[in-house]
Order: structure tokens, then sequence, then C-alpha cells
């Protein structure tokens, strides 16, 4: 699954948690302010040599639904922004019923999706690397508040846990004939997905039940101070990989601000 952790032995998995939240971090400040698609891929790039070094078995497998999901969000925003962008005004590559799809557009659409790409691909080493217990306690460390951090390590416990109610569910189904593959779309909105939505729904409503009784028998929320069975601290390994990703976006970003690819604008006189 996208966000359930893998348990291997690699450099990544040995990383602090705080170190992978940094990573994260510094990854999502230069996509967002780099605006040249060549440099948001050489980012995408450095996620990808991440995924490597974390050597995640069966990856392809773990993001095909993402990615299906982004091929055709990307899709739409390309096309949304070639025929819309600056109203039309730009140079056309080509027209549908009078309206012109711009190079600039195509430009501006193929350099948004680089961005969310960037920011996708580094998500996962955080949590495919990071088990629950030390993430959490990494984000205390960091000096968030508890809630805060208790809410996070729930919503992420409750991705896989939904994941794997479905599969479940929809396995159960599957043995009284109710095989949801075989119908066609109409049926599948009408009558396929009811019978497997409602027990999802009814499970997780029982699941959050019983996490409220067990956390108010646990005092959740006294005032006193927090200590954590997982230690959480940086190893030589940490500084050195924080010391190259800060250099490497600082580079990245620099070279973003002197060429001018700090905004769209620059962008598009970089392509004059």
């Amino acid at each position: 699954m996208f966000a359930e952790y893998v348990k291997t032995d690699s450099f990544i998995h040995r990383l602090s948690s705080i170190t992978k939240i940094f990573l994260i971090i510094m990854v999502w400040i230069a996509a967002l302010l780099v605006y040249h698609p060549i440099l948001l891929a050489l980012l995408v790039l450095l996620d990808l040599s991440l995924w490597i070094l974390a050597r995640i078995p069966y990856v392809l497998q773990r993001i095909k639904h993402i990615f299906s999901v982004l091929a055709i969000v990307f899709a739409i925003w390309i096309l949304v922004q070639g025929f819309m962008f600056m109203g039309g005004k730009g140079t056309p590559l080509f027209a549908i019923l009078g309206h012109p799809f711009t190079l600039e557009g195509l430009i501006f659409g193929v350099t948004l999706c680089i961005k969310v790409l960037a920011i996708v691909c580094i998500t996962p080493i955080l949590l495919w690397t990071t088990p629950l217990s030390k993430f959490i306690a990494g984000l205390y460390r960091l000096g968030l508040p508890y809630r805060l951090v208790f809410m996070l390590g729930m919503a992420l416990r409750f991705i896989s846990l939904i994941s794997t109610t479905y599969e479940e569910i929809l396995n159960a189904q599957r043995l009284r004939c109710h095989d949801i593959e075989r119908l066609n779309y109409l049926d599948k909105l009408r009558k396929g997905y009811i019978p497997l939505v409602a027990p999802l729904v009814l499970c997780l409503m029982r699941r959050s039940s019983d996490l409220e009784i067990a956390i108010e028998s646990r005092a959740f929320g006294a005032p006193v101070k927090r200590t954590f069975v997982e230690e959480v601290s940086l190893g030589k390994g940490d500084y050195v990989i924080l010391g190259v990703f800060i250099t490497i976006t600082a580079i990245l970003i620099w070279a973003a601000f002197v060429m001018g690819y700090i905004t769209p604008l620059g962008l598009f006189s970089g392509f004059k």
C-alpha cells in the first residue's frame, strides 16, 4: 500500500524520522519556488534516487493506483492550461472549435505536473521507511503539539486500515457472488458499491469508537510530560544526507533565481 511501512534494512530506513521530515520539507520548498521543468525534473530524479537507496520491494504495485489517478489529473491540467492560460493569448499549436491550445499553456501545465510529481515522489520515503511510532516521536521532538501529532499519526494509520478493511469486505462479498469487477459502470454506481461502502463505514465507526474508549482509558490529554518508547536522535548518516540535500536544493533554488525561473513569467521569458 502507498502509506504502509515496509520493514527492510536500508540506509534510508536507518535515518532518523526527523531527517526524513526535513528532506520532505526541503523538496516541497524547492518544488514550490522553482518554475523550470528541467530543474524540477532533476528534483524528481533526486526523489527517485532515495527510492533506490530505500530498496522497497514491489514499488510499482504500491504506486500504480496513485499514479494512474495522477495521470488523469495531469492530463486534465495540461488541457485546461493549454486552452485557458492567459485567456488563450499566446503561441497557438492547434485549435478546437475556435479555441487555441497555446504553447505557453502547455509549458505551464507540464511545469505544474512536475511540481506535484516532485512532492508526491518524496512523500512515500517517509511513509515506507519510518514506523508510525518513530514518526510520531520525531514530530513531537520538532515541537509540534501532541494532540496534532496524534491526529496526524492516526490519520496515517487509518489510511492503511481503510485499505485493509475494504479488501476484506471485497473478498467477503465475492464469496457471496457479488463481484463488482463484472458489473458495468452504471451498475457499479447504482448497486455495486453499496454492499462495499455500507459495511466499510460501519466498521470504521466501530473502530473509531473503540479508539475513543482506548485513549480515554489511558488519560489522553493529561497535563504530563510525554515519554516515548522510540528514541529519536541524529547520527552521522543523518548529518551527511541533510548536508547533501540542503546543498542540492539550495543550488536548484539559486539557479532558478539567477536564471529568472522563480516565477511563471520567468519561465516564459526563457522559452522565447
